[in-house]
């Protein structure tokens, strides 16, 4: 008699009988941060039995980036050097992400979520900065030290979990934590000299930062939104 209580109770939370609002679909526009990843604005598209659509525009802080390099370096995973040439090469950034979710218990906020981010990062360094991180030594280049522009595009996995917190007049706070990975990138300069030695330089770069990007840039997020339900 318990057992069938307790499974009764189950289905009750997991597959209550679908009312009106099960069949709605619900548009909720947001804004906030996700640490150590953006501060952008989003919208959470929710479907018929309770599926989620979301997607998410921003840029990176450049505390954010601090913040990676500082946990990075003191945790022994690159260089002062290549924190500087990560810290470069994120000074103008574009992040978008989408994912598909659920929120499986229909009485309650709690939700999941996978998918893909793209990142587009663009800075500047200088030729002795590139060849310092490259080759782990100081270097000594007179006369050479005008920044070049690097640009990378990563492309990185996503998951959270999180919870819908309602409040008066239609809004709604987020919480959720999650993690992020990279799966791919890809990095190019604008050395302006095609000479030997900047191609070199040039093919070592691309394959270091993406060495770089592949290894390191993967990380915990907390993220915390507020949201507008639209409809």
């Amino acid at each position: 008699m318990i057992r069938g209580a307790t499974l009764a109770f189950l289905a009750g939370v997991l597959f209550p009988v679908r009312g009106a609002a099960e069949t709605r679909v619900h548009l909720e526009a947001q804004g906030g941060t996700e640490v150590p990843v953006m501060v952008g604005a989003g919208a959470d598209v929710e479907l018929p039995l309770r599926l989620r659509v979301s997607g998410r525009i921003g840029v990176m802080p450049g505390a954010y980036v601090d913040l990676i390099n500082k946990v990075s370096v003191d945790m022994g995973w690159y260089s002062e050097s290549e924190a500087r040439l990560i810290k470069a090469g994120l000074d103008n950034s574009m992040i978008t992400g989408l994912e598909l979710g659920v929120r499986p218990l229909a009485r309650y906020g709690l939700y999941v979520g996978a998918g893909l981010t793209v990142a587009a990062l663009g800075g500047s360094a200088t030729p002795t900065e590139l060849v310092e991180a490259v080759t782990g030594s100081d270097v000594n280049r007179p006369g050479r030290d005008a920044e070049v522009d690097m640009n990378s595009t990563l492309l990185l996995a996503t998951g959270r979990v999180g919870y819908r917190f309602p409040l008066p007049h239609g809004l709604a706070l987020r919480t959720e934590l999650g993690g992020l990975w990279t799966l791919a990138s890809s990095t190019s300069m604008s050395l302006g000299s095609r000479d030997r030695e900047s191609e070199q330089l040039n093919r070592e770069v691309h394959a270091y930062m993406n060495e770089l990007y592949t290894q390191y840039v993967r990380s915990l997020t907390l993220a915390v939104y507020l949201g507008y339900r639209v409809f």
